[in-house]
C-alpha cells in the first residue's frame, strides 16, 4: 500500500485534499498547521499528525495545498525535491498561481499539479507548460451539493417572505495582498471598502432587503467586521456556527469579492454576487453566472 504525505496549512486546499482523501485505501501520513487541521478533523474524523520531516521519511509521495499566509507547503516541496521524492500540488482556487509555486524568489514547481475544474486546468495549462495538469474530480464540492440535498431538499420556501436574506462571505484581501506584493491595495481595494461599498449600493439590486449576515473568513477574527452594524440596521449578525453549506442554503443571494464560498453558492444554483468596488481588479472567479454589482450601478446610472 502506498504512503502519502498530505502537507496542508490554508483552508482551500484542505477542504479539496480532505474530501479527495475520503474512501482513499492508501496509507496518509498527515502534516497540518493552521485551519488545516480543524477541516481534516472535521472531514475525517480524528486523526495523528507528525512533524514534516518524519512524514516525507515514512512516505512514498507527497500531496500539498498550496497557501498564501504559510511556507508549510513550500518546505514540504523543496524537502521533497532535493530527496527526489515526487510532488503533487492541488490548486484550490484561480488567483496568483504563480506565486503560490514560488519560494525566496524562485519557482518552485512540483512534478504534478492537480485541479479540481475546467476553468483552472486551462489556466494552469497555459501558465505551466512543462508540468502535467491533471483533473481531479472535486469531490468538496460534490459533497457538499449531497449534504445541501439532504438538509434542504424538502424545505419550503415562505409564501409570506419580506424580502431576500443575503449572506456575505468575507475574506482576507488585504494580508493577501501585502503577502505577495507588500501592498494592501494592491488589487485596487481592500476588503473593507468592498463590504462599504455592497452595503451603500445593494440598494439598486431588484429586490427587497430583509436580512444581510456577514460571514469572516477562516483566516480572520470573528470580531473584525463588528463596525458592520453601525454602517446598516439591515446586518444582523457576524460570524455564526453553522457550516457554510447551512449559511449558504439559508440565504438567497451570496455576496463576497472572489472567495471560494461564491463558487460552493454557485454549485447548488444560489444566486452570486461580487462585491469589488468600481477601482478594484475585475473579479479574478471564471464562473459567467456571476453578478457584478458595479455593472448595476452603471446600468442604473446609464438609465437615470
Amino acid at each position: 500500500m502506498e504512503r502519502i504525505a498530505v502537507v496542508c496549512h490554508a483552508s482551500g486546499g484542505s477542504e479539496l485534499i480532505s474530501n479527495w482523501i475520503k474512501n482513499k485505501k492508501s496509507k496518509f501520513i498527515f502534516v497540518l498547521e493552521g485551519t488545516a487541521k480543524h477541516i481534516f478533523q472535521r472531514n475525517l474524523g480524528n486523526i495523528n499528525t507528525v512533524n514534516l520531516d518524519k512524514a516525507l521519511d515514512s512516505s512514498d509521495w507527497v500531496l500539498c495545498g498550496s497557501s498564501w499566509n504559510s511556507d508549510l507547503e513550500k518546505i514540504a516541496i523543496t524537502k521533497a525535491k532535493n530527496m527526489n521524492k515526487k510532488v503533487v500540488v492541488y490548486l484550490d482556487h484561480w488567483v496568483c498561481y504563480k506565486e503560490r509555486l514560488s519560494y525566496k524568489g524562485k519557482d518552485l514547481y512540483p512534478d504534478e499539479i492537480w485541479v479540481g475544474d475546467n476553468y483552472a486546468h486551462k489556466m494552469a495549462s497555459e501558465m505551466f507548460k512543462n508540468i502535467p495538469i491533471i483533473y481531479q474530480e472535486n469531490m468538496y464540492l460534490e459533497n457538499l451539493r449531497n449534504e445541501y440535498k439532504q438538509k434542504f431538499t424538502n424545505q419550503k420556501a415562505s409564501k409570506n417572505k419580506e424580502g431576500i436574506d443575503i449572506l456575505y462571505v468575507a475574506e482576507n484581501i488585504n494580508e493577501h495582498a501585502v503577502c505577495y506584493h507588500g501592498d494592501p491595495t494592491y488589487w485596487g481595494y481592500t476588503e473593507e471598502e468592498a463590504i462599504l461599498f455592497f452595503l451603500e449600493n445593494i440598494y439598486n439590486y431588484k429586490q427587497k432587503i430583509k436580512s444581510i449576515r456577514i460571514r469572516p473568513h477562516p483566516t480572520e477574527k470573528s470580531d473584525k467586521y463588528k463596525w458592520v452594524k453601525d454602517i446598516s440596521p439591515l446586518v444582523k449578525s457576524i460570524g455564526s456556527s453553522r457550516t457554510l453549506i447551512e449559511e449558504i442554503g439559508n440565504s438567497d443571494l451570496v455576496v463576497g469579492c472572489e472567495t471560494m464560498a461564491m463558487v460552493v453558492a454557485l454549485s447548488i444554483n444560489k444566486k452570486v454576487m461580487s462585491s469589488i468596488p468600481p477601482k478594484g481588479r475585475h473579479c479574478v472567479l471564471p464562473q459567467k453566472e456571476i453578478i457584478h454589482l458595479k455593472n448595476i450601478i452603471n446600468k442604473s446610472r446609464s438609465k437615470s
